[in-house]
């Protein structure tokens, strides 16, 4: 695998930590007007790695 490969699966998987981050934080000062996007932060992840894995697949 080509760095490019492994930096494609790293930045969805990325997004889903982030999503995740924000959902379980207390931190108001960071994630204040965003919280209330985590889930589409998750969501965006898990498609965009599946699409990833879909297209190294085939």
């Amino acid at each position: 695998m080509s760095f490019q490969e492994i930096n494609s699966f790293i930045a969805p998987m990325g997004l889903i930590i982030a999503g995740v981050a924000m959902k379980l934080s207390k931190n108001n000062e960071m994630f204040g007007k965003f919280k209330k996007y985590w889930l589409f932060f998750v969501i965006g992840g898990v498609i965009l790695l599946l699409t990833r894995i879909y297209y190294k697949i085939t």
